[in-house]
């Protein structure tokens, strides 16, 4: 990593992407909440959310005229994140295509199916942000911990209900759900947040160029 590749979310361009990214993916659940009434007679109204949100990730991966891009050069990062981008958008306006028609056991099958090809776009992309340092430390773990504690919240009560009774699977859906549905809204509002900060904060971190 070069200094400037570091610095070059400091230039105009780039603190220009990572404000907009910012906002909309701090806006996206609170996009999501307020259409979530509207949705049952407009079903469109419902991507509104999914549509801020998976365009700040292509803001995040592609930057502002080539400045601050959140994985700097790696390219695996970017187009993970591009990817993940559209697999989200696609995957809400999947199922608000078939809200009105649903098939409880293949929608089962697709549902986890999208969670899992989510999960591995999502991870790889933390891990090239972490890697690219573009972010600065420690902040540049923070994608990869919210990850982990979104993936906590599906993973744990899948393995309870597997080995539970109908009880028990009831009572953790219930409790897990709820922790989920408040990341889901609270973690975007948070790592938004965090990059329009970094964006306008002053870098204290020192480069050192190798000749």
């Amino acid at each position: 990593m070069t200094s400037q590749q570091i610095a070059s979310y400091r230039t105009t361009e780039g603190k220009r992407a990572w404000t907009t990214a910012g906002a909309l993916m701090a806006v996206a659940p609170l996009a999501s909440l307020a259409t979530y009434d509207i949705g049952s007679f407009v079903p469109v109204a419902a991507l509104l959310g999914p549509a801020l949100y998976s365009a700040s990730l292509v803001i995040f991966a592609v930057g502002s005229n080539g400045k601050g891009r959140i994985t700097g050069d790696r390219k695996l990062g970017a187009v993970s994140l591009v990817i993940l981008a559209v697999v989200m958008f696609a995957t809400a306006a999947f199922w608000v295509a078939v809200s009105r028609h649903p098939s409880p056991g293949p929608l089962m099958a697709f549902g986890i199916a999208a969670t899992v090809v989510e999960f591995a776009l999502a991870l790889a992309a933390v891990v090239e942000i972490k890697r690219a340092r573009v972010v600065r430390r420690p902040w540049c773990d923070a994608p990869l911990w919210a990850l982990i504690a979104v993936s906590a919240t599906w993973l744990i009560p899948n393995i309870i209900n597997a080995t539970g009774t109908a009880q028990a699977d009831i009572v953790t859906a219930m409790a897990f759900g709820t922790v989920e549905g408040f990341l889901r809204m609270a973690l975007p509002i948070l790592l938004g947040g965090l990059a329009i900060l970094l964006a306008h904060i002053p870098a204290t971190e020192k480069t050192v160029e190798v000749l």
